[in-house]
């Protein structure tokens, strides 16, 4: 969001700025004055204006005013470190969207400015002054998203095998489609291999391939998921649950580009890059002799960490609008409490847990708006110590 905090006071201006820059990326401006914010306003537009309410000159209500009669879709969030109550009525009678009373919590301040930045995106405000929010199919205008954009991006331009780390419902599978697809290798297949779904008795006729006859039902040759990939990338999902006998096969793929189908001689060449992933934390696996330490050094040429969506909340309503496009409903609302709640929740399945709690919601809602009963009960019963409600009070 663009956000202009009008404070006289430079240091906790500054302190401000860069706590809410810290969450995502906001382009935030400062001013000191009623009369340089109104000419900034003017000039360049704000989705949020975060003032105080003391100020040199007209006051942070006299700011309010203004704005609310110039440009009344700007939200006002006013900051006292008088916990004045007639003041606090005054200011929410007169349009500010809340208010803060200094000193206050990081968490209290990004929970308004979530709460408006989901307003916005709800109601198609947002002004254009975020930088690009999706890569691929990925989402995120957060730090951590844009940077691990960037991490994508330089991995992609070269050919080196990659390990994907994160927590499970992150959206690993995601990033390796998008090295995948920002590569050279865009023209050729992404074979999808997930390593705990196949039987240790098949799983190297799955890479590797056989020859006919090789074991019973063996009728003909097969191709493995290596031979499909030439040209291409592999992904291999969950590879820290691959059987150690399995895991020295792969490395001599890894080092050598070439193995042996099951029962057969004839040594079969491949042209293929390896993109892993794994929720595991495979240093540890290697030190209790789980994971061979040789593979896990050939994989880790580069790595990738994917953030949890804990650490990433801002994405939130952006995630929440894209899951309701692509089911084909970009026209349902989510109301702001409903927003709220997926604002607070600290979602443990990550974003595969919100994608799956806004196609529930869809189901229930209708032509919307979605609102907090088409939500799971577990979203209202959590803690929100982490985010705090910040009631208007008075």
């Amino acid at each position: 969001m663009r956000i202009l905090i009008v404070d006289d006071e430079e240091t906790f201006a500054r302190l401000i700025a860069e706590s809410v820059e810290a969450e995502g990326n906001h382009a935030v401006e400062r001013v000191e004055s009623v009369d340089a914010a109104l000419l900034l306003c003017g000039t360049r537009g704000y989705d949020l204006v975060l003032s105080d309410l003391r100020l040199p000159g007209p006051s942070g209500l006299d700011l309010l005013a203004q704005i609310k009669r110039r440009w009344p879709s700007v939200h006002v969030v006013l900051m006292t470190a008088f916990a004045d109550v007639g003041t606090t009525r005054l200011a929410l009678k007169g349009g500010a969207f809340d208010y803060l009373v200094k000193p206050f919590q990081h968490d209290e301040l990004m929970d308004i400015v979530n709460h408006v930045l989901a307003i916005r995106l709800n109601d198609g405000l947002l002004l254009d002054s975020m930088p690009p929010v999706a890569l691929a199919d990925m989402v995120g205008a957060s730090r951590p998203m844009q940077a691990l954009f960037s991490e994508v991006q330089r991995t992609a331009r070269s050919d080196a095998s990659v390990l994907v780390l994160g927590e499970s419902g992150t959206g690993k599978e995601l990033v390796a489609r998008a090295v995948h697809r920002l590569s050279d290798r865009n023209g050729g297949p992404f074979i999808e291999v997930h390593s705990s779904t196949l039987s240790e008795g098949l799983v190297e006729s799955e890479l590797f391939g056989h020859e006919r006859g090789a074991f019973t039902g063996a009728d003909q040759r097969k191709r493995g998921m290596f031979e499909l990939a030439e040209g291409g990338t592999i992904f291999l999902d969950e590879i820290g649950e691959m059987p150690l006998a399995l895991q020295s096969k792969l490395l001599r793929v890894l080092q050598e580009r070439s193995f042996y189908r099951v029962g057969g001689s004839e040594l079969v060449r491949v042209d293929v890059r390896v993109v892993a992933a794994t929720n595991r934390d495979l240093p540890a696996d290697v030190a209790d002799k789980r994971f061979r330490e040789d593979l896990y050094y050939r994989l880790d040429v580069a790595s990738i960490s994917v953030p949890p969506l804990r650490e990433r909340m801002g994405d939130v309503p952006l995630l929440a609008r894209h899951f309701l496009s692509a089911a084909g409903r970009s026209t349902v609302a989510v109301g702001p409490s409903a927003m709220k709640l997926l604002n607070e929740y600290t979602w443990p399945g990550n974003v595969r847990e919100l994608r799956n709690v806004i196609e529930r919601a869809l189901i229930h809602c209708g032509d919307g708006p979605l609102e907090p009963h088409h939500l799971p009960e577990r979203l209202s019963r959590q803690d929100a110590a982490r985010f705090p409600s910040v009631e208007p009070r008075g």
